[in-house]
């Protein structure tokens, strides 16, 4: 998102208490405390080097309110609100900071442009947060796991950018297959014993008209251009 959005962005959390994990491309691993009705604000360093997010858990392990010692603090419902700034003039104005150049580019002007863009800000960043990324996100949308569960037995399922395979194995009496570009992604969900393969949205390794259903959640705006998204969608169909 660093070409989409300006620097800063502001987390908003009510309800229950968190603990926002941040971690450092170097290893270094921080946590910092969300009491209820608190305002996080991420710039600089914080917005484009280091990674964060949220480890489920039932409780955390936080400061005292003296600051002399920790306690442990179970977790209940959260809701969080996430505000950005979308870059109006995405051609001409920069970001730089001094661990990381962050240059905004003109869009691709070809296909063998936007595999590469794609490749450098999506790709090889979710290979390397692969785990990390797997552990913030590990509860499926309740509407899309309703409709897992009122699917005929028997059905054949395809979950194209399945991730960490959290939609699969949610109906035991499915059929189902999952695949993701990323092969850290495609690995983790494979080790929870469900059937996966590399592949990519843009030419998926299915013949036509094999599945029942196909779900792909949060794959198409990671395409760089109209006709590239248009692509996928036409996968996806087939």
């Amino acid at each position: 998102t660093v070409d989409a959005f300006e620097d800063g962005i502001m987390s908003l959390s009510l309800g229950s208490q968190a603990v926002m994990d941040f971690r450092h491309p170097d290893g270094r691993h921080l946590i910092v405390p969300m009491p209820r009705r608190s305002l996080l604000i991420m710039t600089g360093e914080s917005r484009y080097v280091w990674s964060h997010g949220i480890t489920p858990r039932k409780s955390d392990i936080i400061p005292t309110p003296d600051k002399d010692g920790w306690t442990l603090q179970n977790r209940g419902v959260r809701t969080s609100f996430t505000f950005r700034k979308v870059i109006m003039n995405r051609v001409s104005k920069s970001i730089t900071r001094d661990d990381t150049d962050v240059t905004l580019t003109n869009l691709p002007k070809s296909d063998v442009e936007a595999i590469a863009l794609e490749k450098q800000h999506v790709h090889k960043v979710y290979e390397n947060i692969a785990d990390h990324f797997s552990g913030t996100r590990y509860k499926p949308w309740p509407k899309i796991a309703d409709f897992l569960l009122e699917l005929p037995q028997f059905s054949l399922v395809a979950d194209v950018g399945c991730g960490n395979g959290k939609y699969l194995g949610i109906n035991k009496d499915l059929y189902e297959i999952g695949c993701d570009y990323s092969s850290n992604l495609a690995s983790i969900c494979g080790s929870r014993g469900f059937e996966t393969c590399v592949s990519d949205v843009t030419c998926l390794p299915f013949r036509t008209n094999t599945f029942d259903v196909v779900l792909c959640i949060a794959v198409i705006h990671h395409m760089s251009t109209k006709n590239r998204r248009t692509k996928a969608i036409s996968e996806v169909v087939r």
